[in-house]
């Protein structure tokens, strides 16, 4: 019935934002008559959680969903029952899933330097080009962002090879995108 999916919607809902353990045995009783076994009950649930969190993570309006449930079936009390418990968590289902969104780190700038040593009072003869790389990089986090400075220095056969996998790298990525 609808009473017994809004429960187990809202059940699912605070599972996502809270992190709270699902509580099986409850939603067993409380649907009771129309779920079996708990099978039944984790198939719902299994359903219910991928509808909304989906919704959620593309920002899904309710009238949408609504509709997009009747669709596939869903009768027309049940379906709005659930967008109404969407639509209360709408805003905090949105918000949890941005933050456990992957975040990687951003170069904000790249130096670089290529150096050729001839020779050296420890080396005889070196005549090998180095490349030293300055990066400084932002990491965004939810209390702030901190940005860091690395330093490092290769030699220019590996710089080539650096250069060659990131170009195809960047090739594969642009594929993909399309």
């Amino acid at each position: 019935s609808s009473v017994q999916l809004k429960f187990l919607s809202i059940a699912v809902m605070k599972e996502i934002i809270e992190s709270e353990e699902f509580d099986y045995d409850k939603a067993l009783k409380r649907t009771e008559g129309s779920c079996k076994d708990i099978k039944e009950v984790k198939s719902a649930i299994a359903s219910i959680l991928y509808i909304i969190s989906n919704s959620a993570r593309f920002n899904v309006e309710e009238q949408q969903l609504s509709l997009e449930l009747q669709q596939i079936g869903l009768p027309k009390e049940s379906s709005e029952s659930l967008c109404r418990s969407y639509k209360n968590y709408k805003e905090k289902l949105i918000q949890h899933f941005k933050t456990k969104t992957l975040r990687l780190p951003k170069i904000e700038e790249l130096k670089w330097r290529v150096d050729l040593v001839l020779s050296s009072s420890t080396l005889k003869t070196m005549n090998e080009p180095t490349v030293q790389l300055n990066l400084k990089i932002l990491h965004s986090e939810e209390d702030g962002s901190i940005t860091t400075h690395e330093r490092f220095e290769m030699s220019a056969d590996k710089f080539r090879i650096l250069h060659n996998e990131l170009k195809d790298i960047r090739q594969l990525m642009d594929e993909h995108m399309k």
